[in-house]
């Protein structure tokens, strides 16, 4: 018995200093992925992005030059047969014209190319390819055409997802050089990398720009209020929680948008200590939500920390079922146990410990194995690809992460499989192996076109950038 009492009242210690004014040792930093990913909250778009980079090119095609450039009558007959290609939405055949127009050098036409390449490989949904004549052209076109080039570049690394891009994007102009609709954006991202460096107070003021452009903007808001929390200022974050929550109270209680706020406002009321209102809003996300596991746990807290121990001791047993049991959350354990030891009910705990030597004891002693064999970082990378490859299937066309693992194989790689599972929800990790696939995936539309003997060039043009960056993110 005295080892019980002392291995609870040891991990109540620890678990009441993790949870001191927040929901959860995952909480402490509300944007943070463990709980809610950046990028969770998005704003409707106002056009979708198709028929953008069709429609949005320069008002005087002829102008995207440089000083030096002069014409050529060969050139200037190709581009506008790719033009017209482009026109009639071949993009393939488009591209291949541009792709060997924009070679020719510094000529008009050259500079003209790579801007309608860049759009045409876009609609073929080569994305990462086509970020790189836009790069070009920063480089070497007019202060005019640069602007646009740049405003295409960042949206097209937001949607990758590609963050040496977006430095590139933001090191390579100042906010004023990037054209209105795409300010916002921007000024969200100069508030992530600020607020990556520590710097809160710099992220609320990229934020208050932003806002400034754009009140509405959800992820601005989102970000806003995520950013007041962790500057303990609970009521400020409230109010953007709740004007983004208007905004998303008529989707259904499934969708994202909506299950993210609202996890937002049960944090904030959390903070608050306002205990019951955390329970009310934390009970409004429904069970088929992706956000139900940690809404769960969240919510066994508040009502721990209400003095309902019994009320708790319900969500944290919806936690513990089979569908749960691949997940890493030692923490659940841990509370159950502390909660009987606040019952009296001894039995019980000792119940729990022995669950949680059982299930964490073995995991330990793997990851003690694993770090005496003095692994790389390359090692852990590969373990968390190979995990993240064995859990992905194609819906919808689409790569989707399985919610629950083979109960066959604990182990991924080397490494036990809820531990490497838990690192994947980590929002840098958790970014660059979405960023990887979708390397992966560009990598099999452009092989497509591997066997049309005029697409030669441009699809080794791609393979070896998607090359380059796959090596960066590995």
């Amino acid at each position: 018995m005295n080892r019980i009492v002392i291995f609870c009242l040891m991990f109540f210690g620890f678990s009441i200093l993790s949870i001191d004014g927040v929901a959860s040792a995952e909480s402490v930093k509300p944007r943070k992925p463990a709980q809610v990913k950046k990028g969770a909250i998005k704003t409707p778009a106002k056009a979708s992005p198709k028929a953008a980079s069709a429609a949005k090119v320069p008002a005087a095609t002829g102008g995207i030059a440089t000083s030096t450039s002069v014409s050529n009558p060969q050139a200037v007959s190709n581009f506008k047969k790719g033009q017209a290609l482009f026109k009639n939405k071949k993009w393939m055949e488009a591209a291949k014209v541009f792709f060997a127009v924009s070679r020719l050098g510094r000529v008009n036409e050259a500079h003209q190319a790579k801007y309608y390449l860049s759009l045409a490989l876009y609609n073929l949904n080569l994305r990462q390819t086509a970020a790189f004549p836009l790069i070009d052209l920063i480089k070497d076109a007019k202060p005019d055409v640069k602007k646009v080039a740049l405003d295409r570049l960042v949206k097209i690394a937001n949607e990758l997802g590609d963050t040496a891009l977006l430095k590139y994007s933001l090191d390579k102009s100042s906010v004023e050089n990037i054209t209105e609709t795409a300010k916002e954006l921007v000024y969200l991202r100069l508030s992530e990398l600020a607020e990556d460096q520590g710097d809160l107070k710099a992220a609320l003021v990229h934020l208050d720009r932003g806002l400034f452009q754009n009140p509405e903007n959800r992820e601005l808001l989102y970000a806003r209020g995520s950013i007041y929390l962790q500057l303990k200022d609970p009521e400020k974050a409230l109010a953007d929680f709740m004007k983004l929550y208007s905004q998303v109270s008529d989707q259904s209680q499934l969708q994202r948008d909506r299950g993210t706020v609202t996890l937002a406002i049960a944090r904030t009321y959390y903070q608050q200590r306002k205990w019951l209102e955390a329970i009310q809003w934390y009970r409004e996300v429904p069970k088929d939500h992706e956000f139900f596991r940690l809404a769960q746990r969240e919510v066994a807290w508040a009502f721990f920390r209400a003095g309902r121990f019994r009320s708790a001791l319900g969500p944290l047993q919806s936690l513990t079922t089979p569908y749960y049991e691949n997940f890493y959350d030692p923490e659940t354990l841990v509370l159950r146990s502390i909660i009987y030891l606040f019952i009296c009910k001894y039995d019980e705990m000792d119940k729990v410990i022995s669950t949680f030597e059982k299930t964490y004891g073995p995991a330990y002693g793997n990851m003690v194995k694993w770090l005496d064999q003095k692994p790389e970082a390359s090692d852990g990378w590969n373990e968390m690809v190979v995990l993240f490859k064995s859990f992905t299937t194609k819906k919808g066309g689409k790569m989707m992460v399985e919610k629950a693992a083979s109960k066959k194989s604990m182990v991924a790689g080397n490494l036990p499989l809820f531990m490497v599972r838990s690192l994947l929800a980590e929002s840098d990790i958790n970014r660059e192996i979405k960023y990887l696939n979708r390397l992966i995936e560009e990598q099999r539309r452009l092989d497509k076109f591997a066997k049309d003997p005029g697409a030669v060039g441009l699809v080794n043009y791609g393979r070896k950038i998607l090359s380059l960056r796959t090596s960066s993110v590995e």
